[in-house]
């Protein structure tokens, strides 16, 4: 089978090779001659591989074997002009360093040497190009005119609706159906109820696989799996007309064929997902038929490999060659990899990949950028991440476009784990190394010598012996490595440099002499004991990344291609002063500055021309602990930030441990000489003080109406108003008395998230906010109003959550809030009331009231239908929680813990998803709620220490279907009235309860003992208070509980001291304690040569899983 990857690599290395030479010819000192003859050649074999794509020729033994010749010269004159480019950095570096001491004189590189050497190898790669003309000539291939690739990729579709898994197609019923069946599945079935974090009973996983086998080893009931059924036609003509014509209409002409290749997609969404990408905004009939015509992969699509060569329809579709390497490339990360869109981008520049596609110049960032966003929109990368600010920072691929990755990269990618390899890896360009197994079963020798990229979790040095000499990429993140050896210092083609998460102790100092470096990553590098110095002389530097201060490079500012910094720690020295960021004016991201108190005044800080840097996104300005919060400290820092002016384009900016007493005037709106409103911050869209002690106010701040502000620990802070933003955090700001906001603010804040501001009184902006969807209010100990109005102006509050609110004595009504779905309030001692009427409410899901003691009544929760879960707990004067509960049908967990002034709970009849039910502590409490024959969901009963009950409805006496309760674990019951004499019959509990906690109720009577036999799922038992139970037993006998005869040996088991009482004991066929006295007629049990009663109460135990027991006694 062809390489479908050779003829791309050619193409591009070829582009690359030749712009590269046109730049390098003012270098050819010596061999201009050869390099032009060269550029002249290479360019007319570039028609001849054009003349061979466009004859289709790439599946000919023959060709293959020329474009394999073609790509090792190119590669080669790639090494050569790259070493062109080497040298000449190395030469003006040596001069810069002459001039500072003349021993630099000895050490500089030999011209002449070299220039031989290099003339030498063109003279041979010209001689190799004219034999491969004539062979060319003989395969009947011939010189075209190249022809151009396009100018602009086309991404299809806006960087923000890239991979919107919000539009389900042909599987809405079908997600509804597994959601169901997780609400309504047994907890004691398998693989519905998997243990995820201290076997925590009630946990759901739902698995999803394409696999029955997976299935079958989860332990799936066959009920519970879920096939999803192939789309319909119709599914798959709709997703193809979604992706193939975003936002605009489609032409009719192109419906019957897009219907004809919607019906061979055999209804898998992923085939019509990705054809639709392919053809996006493609309204030529000729291409649509292209695809609906190529007969031999539809035919196949059903066959083991039958996707993977219809989804190669999407790749030989992709525009450039470039950006059929660039997918390729993306097979070197393993499956289901999150890949950091910023580090693939980098990792394309290092290999080439990212040239511009006309004269007209273009930063390679930028050109990637576009690629990523190509390759997104062909649905080849899928699952993006977002920052805050709406850009993407990561994907996926799915495991089938993974597995195409591999498919045309597989001559030239290798990933080597679990003992995977290849004998002759010949010709690797790209090799991940995930473990040490892959590299035994891999036989290398020579053949990592066309390496051009080494990812390595491991110590690849001890391993195996490798040339790396012509390697562009490094990685070693993660891996086990404490140094970097001396051979990687002979490297002159690397570009990319990845030693974070290593134990590396030092930087060697070779990494000065990577002169074509662009990309140098040293995140989270613990050991390290210091910076390295030289750095200035990587002048391709555009990336550095590091997170620790102490290892900030000095006279960074002379690295003028630099674009990622994102942290700058300011010093006194020379080289580390705040005027090192002048020169550095394509920074792009975002950039931390410390140790700003360093700086001298304004206009030093000027210096740092961060008003021209147009490509920040977020500037995070910290100016240090030192003299923190000192009156001294005021008037410098109001100074150094009024100098750091940012540029208008900023999106995030952070101020920290700012000794200032107000902002700077640039983070005003001002009036310009037209009299027109100028706002430096109008594209803002996040906004923060942290540390701020002397901060006195916030002026009115007009931000975009989707800017998040978050103030936090500024003390002295009194007042903020903000003219417009969509969420506000306000912590621990304890002057602060008011919270303001404009006309717009009215209409866009969203959220609002105020904690610990002990001297906020009222918040009367919030009755006027009109599209307020969360409120959260914590620890505002004087806070006595919320809002003017007695309603809430928003109908959209879909959360309400106030905690410590100590003083609050009255909030807007929660009535009439129709999107209202978390209501969470504790410990508002003062307040008497949160509303009358819920009943609207048809989205409430929460509903929780922890200790307002003040709280007499609950609004009306009849007709909430959505409603899941009920926790009123401490309300010792609530009285009444509404009269009926029956129509909150989905109602899961019912907690009413320690409210002591409630005297009924209403009726729960019908509630068949109830799931845990716990009354416990409610001393007033004279009756309990019937409805239990309905709890069929019930898992958890928990009714106990209510000591006025005195009496049990009739269905928790006797239930007529002891079915209904089959799926209850737990239980807890007892602690009532000394009026009601009998304990309940314990006969209703299901075999399979695991844990029984019995509370001392009436007289036990000698059957309690009797009933607890039956029971033989059980794993903790509990018996307390019982006055009326004369002894525990005399006897215990287990059986047949592995688990818990290990937790009862004797003087050593985990359960000795609980039943250490129990004068006979007896384990399986072996007595523990207590000595058999045997006659002819039976056995009979005595205790310390005591003959005992045959009477004597027993306790046998056969339940399995029996681990713990609980006996206590007044």
């Amino acid at each position: 089978m062809a390489d479908l990857l050779l003829g791309p690599l050619v193409d591009v290395t070829t582009s690359k090779v030749i712009s590269v030479t046109t730049e390098q010819l003012n270098l050819a000192v010596g061999f201009k001659q050869e390099l032009k003859k060269f550029r002249v050649v290479l360019r007319m074999l570039r028609g001849v591989l054009q003349d061979a794509e466009q004859k289709e020729v790439t599946g000919h033994f023959d060709l293959q074997d020329w474009l394999k010749e073609l790509g090792n010269i190119v590669d080669e004159a790639d090494n050569v002009v790259d070493e062109i480019a080497y040298e000449h950095l190395r030469y003006k570096v040596a001069r810069k360093q002459m001039w500072k001491k003349v021993s630099y004189f000895f050490t500089l590189p030999n011209p002449l040497a070299f220039r031989f050497k290099i003339a030498n190898r063109i003279k041979n790669l010209n001689s190799d190009l004219a034999d491969l003309n004539v062979w060319a000539t003989g395969l009947g291939l011939q010189y075209r005119l190249a022809s151009k690739h396009p100018e602009h990729i086309e991404t299809q579709q806006t960087d923000s609706s890239i991979s919107d898994p919000s539009n389900i197609v042909g599987r809405e019923n079908k997600v509804l159906e597994v959601v169901q069946s997780l609400i309504d599945s047994s907890n004691d079935q398998p693989l519905l109820v998997v243990s995820i974090v201290g076997k925590n009973v009630g946990s759901r996983v739902l698995v999803t696989t394409r696999s029955e086998k997976v299935a079958s080893i989860m332990g799936t009931l066959s009920e519970h799996k879920h096939h999803l059924e192939k789309l319909t036609d119709e599914d798959c003509w709709s997703i193809i007309k979604q992706r193939a014509f975003v936002g605009s209409s489609f032409p009719p002409e192109l419906e019957r064929i897009g219907r004809d290749i919607a019906s061979k997609c055999r209804g898998l969404a992923l085939v019509a997902n990705v054809i639709g990408r392919s053809l996006c905004n493609n309204r030529k009939k000729d291409d649509w038929l292209s695809i609906k015509d190529n007969s031999e992969e539809w035919g196949s699509v059903e066959e083991a490999n039958g996707v993977l060569r219809v989804l190669q329809l999407s790749f030989n579709r992709l525009p450039t060659p470039a950006l059929k390497q660039c997918f390729a490339f993306s097979s070197i990360f393993p499956k289901d990899s999150v890949m950091e869109k910023e580090m693939l981008i980098q990792l394309w520049m290092a290999e080439g990949f990212l040239q511009p596609l006309s004269e007209r110049y273009m930063e390679m960032e930028d050109i990637g950028d576009r690629y990523f966003n190509a390759l997104s929109s062909y649905s080849l990368f899928q699952d993006v991440e977002r920052d805050s600010y709406g850009s993407i920072i990561a994907c996926k691929m799915h495991d089938l476009v993974h597995d195409l990755a591999q498919f045309v990269s597989k001559s030239q990618t290798l990933i080597l784990e679990d003992g995977s390899g290849r004998n002759n890896p010949a010709d690797i360009r790209h090799l991940n190394v995930i473990s040490d197994k892959g590299m035994a079963a891999t036989k290398f020798g020579d053949a990592t010598k066309k390496l051009h990229t080494l990812f390595s979790q491991v110590d690849v040095f001890h391993s195996m012996s490798m040339n790396l000499r012509k390697v562009r990429v490094l990685s070693f993140c993660g891996a086990n490595i404490d140094q970097l050896p001396a051979f990687l210092g002979k490297m002159k083609h690397l570009r990319f440099l990845d030693v974070s998460r290593t134990k590396i102790k030092e930087l060697p100092k070779f990494i000065t002499k990577f002169y074509h470096l662009q990309t140098f990553r040293f995140m989270d590098c613990n050991y390290l004991k210091g910076p390295l110095e030289g750095i200035w002389e990587l002048g391709h530097l555009r990336h550095i990344y590091f997170n620790d201060e102490e290892l900030m490079p000095a006279r960074i500012g002379g690295l003028t291609c630099l674009k990622t910094l994102q942290l700058f720690v300011v010093g006194r020295q020379k080289g580390r002063q705040i005027e090192e960021l002048r020169c550095l004016s394509q920074l792009r991201g975002k950039l931390k500055i410390c140790n700003l108190h360093m700086v001298k005044d304004r206009d030093e800080a000027m210096g740092a021309r961060l008003s021209e840097k147009a490509t920040i996104q977020e500037l995070h300005l910290v100016f240090g602990w030192k003299s923190y919060g000192s009156e001294d400290r005021c008037k410098h820092d109001e100074d150094i930030l009024e100098g750091l002016q940012p540029h208008s384009n900023l999106k995030g900016l952070i101020v920290e441990y700012y000794c200032g007493k107000s902002c700077s005037s640039w983070m005003l709106e001002i009036e310009n000489s037209m009299s027109e409103r100028v706002n430096f911050l109008k594209n803002l869209m996040f906004m923060a003080f942290y540390e701020c002690p002397l901060l006195k106010s916030i002026p009115s701040l007009s931000l975009s109406d989707e800017a998040k502000v978050e103030i936090k620990n500024c003390k002295n802070l009194k007042s903020i108003t903000y003219l417009s933003l969509q969420k506000l955090i306000i912590v621990k700001c304890e002057e602060l008395v008011e919270v303001g906001v404009g006309p717009v603010a009215m209409k866009s804040l969203k959220e609002v998230h105020i904690e610990s501001c002990g001297k906020l009184e009222n918040l009367s902006m919030i009755s006027k906010l009109q599209s307020l969807e969360v409120l959260e209010l914590q620890q505002c100990t004087e806070l006595r109003m919320i809002g003017d109005d007695a309603r809430f102006t928003s109908t959209c509050l879909q959360e309400l959550n106030i905690q410590n609110c100590h003083s609050l004595m009255s909030m807007p009504s929660v009535d009439g809030l129709s999107s209202l779905q978390k209501i969470e309030i504790g410990y508002c001692e003062q307040l008497k009331s949160i509303g009358e009427d819920l009943s609207i409410a048809t989205c409430l899901k929460e509903l929780t009231v922890w200790e307002c003691n003040g709280l007499m009544s609950f609004p009306n929760l009849h007709g909430l239908s959505s409603l899941q879960n009920i926790e009123i707990v401490f309300c010792r004067q609530l009285k009444s929680i509404g009269e009926d509960l029956s129509t909150a049908t989905c109602l899961k967990e019912l907690i009413i813990i320690g409210c002591h002034g409630l005297m009924s709970v209403p009726s729960l009849h019908g509630l068949s998803s109830l799931q845990t039910l716990f009354i416990v502590g409610c001393r007033g409490l004279r009756s309990l709620p019937s409805g239990l024959p309905s709890w069929t969901a019930l898992e958890e009963l928990r009714i106990s220490y209510c000591y006025d009950l005195i009496s049990i409805p009739d269905d928790l006496r006797s239930i007529p279907n002891p079915a209904c309760l089959a799926r209850l674990k737990k239980l807890t019951i007892g602690g009532f009235s000394t009026e009601l004499k009998e304990f309940p019959d314990l006969g209703f509990i299901g075999s399979h309860l695991d844990k029984l906690d019995l509370i001392a109720w009436g007289e036990p009577g000698e059957r309690l003992l009797d009933q607890i036999q039956h029971l033989t799922a059980l794993k903790s038992l509990g018996i307390s208070d019982f006055d009326g139970l004369e002894a525990l037993p005399n006897c215990l006998l287990i059986y047949g509980c592995p688990e818990l005869k290990e937790r009862c040996t004797r003087g050593s088991g985990f359960e000795w001291d609980c039943i250490s009482h129990i004068r006979n004991i007896k384990i399986d066929d072996r007595w523990i304690q207590g000595a058999p006295i045997k006659d002819d007629d039976n056995e009979q049990l005595v205790d310390d040569s005591e003959q005992q009663d045959d009477d004597s109460e027993q306790l046998p135990v056969r339940a399995t899983g029996l681990r713990h027991f609980i006996c206590c006694r007044n």
